[in-house]
């Protein structure tokens, strides 16, 4: 006697129904995504553009910046920085602190530049 499957047999519409929901949840399921950059655009606004204001206000504070910029990005494909310059989060933090950093007095450069440890 040859095994067919048999509908009626109530283990395999268990199965049957159990692949069809499998089949489905997979179908529908959102697709695995991108990790996530580990700084994101604002922060990187916000460091390059006090760089930009101290490399000329602060130079001393220079090397210091461009190591907390460099901790930011390190874990993040240059494709990703590139990506993260170019939105608006970026633009704006990295105007926002530029221009608030060009209307403080020059005597408080030294305490802007180093985040205010000095």
């Amino acid at each position: 006697m040859s095994r067919q499957f048999r509908p009626n047999y109530p283990y395999a519409k268990a199965a049957l129904l159990s692949g069809i929901w499998a089949a489905t949840s997979l179908a529908i399921a959102d697709p695995p995504s991108a990790p996530e950059p580990a700084v994101d655009g604002r922060a990187l606004g916000l460091a390059e553009g006090l760089f930009a204001y101290c490399t000329h206000a602060n130079p001393q504070s220079a090397d210091a910046l461009q190591a907390h910029i460099d901790e930011l990005i390190k874990d993040s494909p240059k494709e990703t920085v590139a990506r993260l310059r170019g939105t608006g989060d970026y633009r704006e933090a990295y105007d926002g602190i530029t221009k608030f950093a060009a209307a403080a007095p020059p005597q408080n450069a030294k305490l802007l530049c180093s985040g205010g440890a000095s």
